[in-house]
Order: C-alpha cells, then sequence, then structure tokens
C-alpha cells in the first residue's frame, strides 16, 4: 500500500496559516481513509499540525522559499511505497501505481493555457534565466510525484536547483513586481517545466495519474471551500 507525503511550511503560507493548516486536516481526515499520510515539516510549522498528523517527520531547510524545497529535499529518501502528494488532492479511492512508468505526476497541462506561465517565462526571460522553449510547450503538474531512479531523481534536482539558487541568490523577487505568492511562481518553473524538458529529452516514461485514478485536484481559492461528490463532502 502506497504511503501518501505531504509537505508543508508556515513560512510559505504568508497571512493564511489557519487556511492552510485547516485544509491539511481536511485532507489528512479524508485521504487517510485509503492510505498512510507522512507529513514533513520543520520545527516552526509543528506546534500547528502536531495534534492532527500521528506521523510526522521534521525537516530543516536552510533560505525555506520555494513551495517545493521540502519535496526536493526529502525526494531521494523516501521509500519505495512513498508517493509525494499535495494536500489540495482528495481521493475518491485508493491510488493505483501502474507498472513499467519512470515518472508518475498528476497530469500533463499546456503552458499556453495558463496566463501565469506565460508571465513567469517572460519574467525570467527579462531577469537572464530564458528557461522556456518552443519545442517544449507542456509541463507536468506535481501534485502527485514519483520518480523512479535515484539517477532520475538527481537529475531533477540539479535542474530544480539550478534555477532555484539563481533566483534566490539574484535577489529577484526583492526588486521585482512579480510576487503572486513568495516562491510558488518561480518553483513552478524550476520543477514543473523543468521535469516536463528532461522527461522529453531523455525519453522518460510519463505516468499521468488522473487517467488511472479517481481524484479531485482542488486549485485556487477552491481548495479552501467544502466540494461536493458523489460520494461524500469533501
Amino acid at each position: 500500500m502506497l504511503n501518501l507525503i505531504y509537505t508543508y511550511s508556515i513560512k510559505l503560507s504568508g497571512n493564511s496559516i489557519e487556511k492552510y493548516v485547516s485544509l491539511l486536516k481536511r485532507a489528512y481526515l479524508h485521504n487517510s481513509q485509503y492510505h498512510s499520510i507522512i507529513l514533513y515539516t520543520d520545527e516552526v510549522t509543528l506546534p500547528y499540525v502536531k495534534d492532527i498528523f500521528p506521523e510526522i517527520r521534521l525537516v530543516e531547510i536552510n533560505n525555506l522559499q520555494f513551495m517545493d524545497d521540502i519535496k526536493m529535499k526529502i525526494i531521494d529518501k523516501l521509500e519505495s511505497n512513498d508517493i509525494l502528494t499535495d494536500y489540495d488532492v482528495f481521493l475518491n479511492s485508493p491510488l493505483i501505481l501502474p507498472d513499467n512508468f519512470d515518472v508518475y505526476v498528476d497530469r500533463r497541462g499546456r503552458v499556453k493555457e495558463l496566463v501565469l506561465y506565460n508571465h513567469l517565462f517572460e519574467h525570467l526571460r527579462h531577469e537572464g534565466y530564458d528557461i522556456f522553449t518552443k519545442d517544449i510547450t507542456t509541463y507536468l503538474n506535481v501534485g502527485i510525484l514519483k520518480i523512479n531512479s535515484k539517477h532520475k531523481v538527481r537529475v531533477i534536482k540539479d535542474a530544480y536547483y539550478a534555477l532555484r539558487n539563481w533566483y534566490v541568490d539574484s535577489k529577484v523577487e526583492e526588486r521585482s513586481q512579480f510576487t503572486y505568492h513568495t516562491g510558488v511562481c518561480p518553483s513552478i518553473a524550476a520543477l514543473q517545466y523543468n521535469l516536463e524538458k528532461i522527461a522529453i529529452t531523455s525519453n522518460w516514461k510519463v505516468c499521468e495519474m488522473k487517467k488511472y485514478n479517481n481524484y479531485h485536484h482542488l486549485v485556487g481559492e477552491d481548495k479552501f471551500k467544502e466540494i461536493n461528490t458523489k460520494s461524500t463532502v469533501i
């Protein structure tokens, strides 16, 4: 049986800590009927979540900036039955992990469908980091993420930290107007788009979990609202 691996820190919740903790609780209560759940978090967040999750593992990251920093910190330490899962994913049944794939993600999306992506790539290009290529117009949503093989994990981490460390060290966010939510947008490019570029150029076989499983992946403000499904209220 798969373990769902959550990552969270209040450091990236801005003034919305209560909303995110409430979402974490809803996700745990709902999804724990299907899988065991392990939360990776930091010391400062522990008082907010210790009464929700029976299994918590502490991880400290210097200069936590990007929303995927904790994921990238722990991804090469996960067990074979662990799968990184965002806490805005609500299952309708246990996750099925098909065989013979290199990478498992939520789904593939098209860059042009999201104005935010286009603004992000323009912003990065303006700052001197041109990551977008016209030959690759899709990205991999990592609301669910599992990468088979330590080598592939290392390749992704290297690409992620190359952009992440440049962005932080160059203090791009401090001098720009592109602040959507601290660390959210550049993290999208560092992980989701980089993962797609590497998967395509390296001929990795990608599994879109949405095609094999039944779940809701909530986005935006919808994730903080209760939703009705055929079988339950989330």
